[in-house]
């Protein structure tokens, strides 16, 4: 009976120190910079972009933006969904209430109303990736985009300063070009040398048809 006592306490004994013996060793790894660091968490996935990717600008509107579209922020969501959609108030003579999209890939439109109360009168295509009837990227410059200066007149009121291109037979859908350095009065078009130099596509802009 003693001998079987004192086996159990020897038994005891020897796991204590067996688990000391492991705790020392884990403290001296930590000391020595041994122990394996924790993993790193996984980077966060970027958001996928939902909806119309590449937004092309032809006479009927754009993507599915046209002038039967409804100018209703509910209906602006459903075409672009993740996106964010906003409301704000255009100061003027008549204030007008425009609707913007912002989306993470640089998507930025601003639509406005027209001449029918209710309907997308004007979209404008500002940032991300939007191009033109025949896939003219934002930035391209005036010459390799093809018109001559017989397509082109000075912007008026919001698109002053700026020289706005239209194809011939397509009159709903303007090509807005800024000019870098051009100091001339706003009604005054720039030389052809001056275009071709410095005139770069900074955005679109299409108007529906009078009714």
């Amino acid at each position: 009976m003693r001998q079987s006592v004192m086996r159990v306490s020897l038994s005891v004994a020897a796991r204590r120190a067996a688990v000391g013996a492991a705790l020392a060793l884990f403290v001296a790894g930590c000391e020595r910079g041994e122990v394996d660091p924790e993993p790193a968490p996984p980077p966060p996935k970027a958001a996928p972009v939902v909806g119309p990717v590449l937004l092309t600008f032809g006479e009927a509107g754009a993507g599915e933006l046209s002038s039967a579209t409804t100018l209703d922020r509910r209906r602006i969501e459903s075409l672009f969904p993740g996106a964010r959609v906003q409301v704000r108030t255009v100061d003027g003579d008549a204030p007008v209430e425009m609707i913007t999209v912002r989306r993470d890939d640089g998507l930025a439109l601003d639509l406005l109303p027209g001449a029918t109360a209710g309907l997308l009168g004007r979209i404008i295509g500002r940032g991300g990736p939007v191009v033109g009837a025949l896939g003219e990227p934002l930035g391209a410059d005036w010459a390799a985009a093809g018109f001559a200066p017989e397509d082109c007149q000075p912007g008026m009121e919001d698109l002053s300063g700026r020289v706005v291109c239209h194809r011939p037979g397509a009159p709903q859908l303007g090509y807005v070009f800024e000019t870098a350095g051009f100091q001339g009065p706003d009604d005054v078009m720039p030389s052809p040398e001056t275009l071709e130099a410095s005139a770069r596509l900074s955005a679109f802009v299409w108007t529906a048809p009078a009714a």
